[in-house]
């Protein structure tokens, strides 16, 4: 159950959440005019949005998280010395 939980409350970004608003849209306008297609469409949507899915798989075309400062390797730069 907390994996299921953090699956849909972690990771919202601008393309989950852009998703979301048409999935809901397309559901909404084809229950009004009562048309399946619009309805099929608004349920797929919703469902890769609240479940982070995609036509490529489970957050495989997903936007990279952020990683700490911490992370990142270390470089050591030496004064270049020339032979004689």
């Amino acid at each position: 159950m907390d994996r299921l939980a953090k699956l849909l409350l972690t990771n919202w970004h601008i393309a989950r959440l852009l998703q979301l608003a048409m999935g809901l849209t397309s559901l909404s306008y084809g229950i009004y005019i009562k048309d399946s297609i619009y309805i099929f469409v608004g349920l797929i949507l919703l469902l890769q949005a609240i479940f982070n899915i995609s036509l490529c798989g489970a957050a495989g075309c997903g936007t990279p998280s952020r990683h700490s400062s911490d992370s990142k390797p270390r470089i050591e730069v030496r004064k270049y010395k020339p032979k004689r």
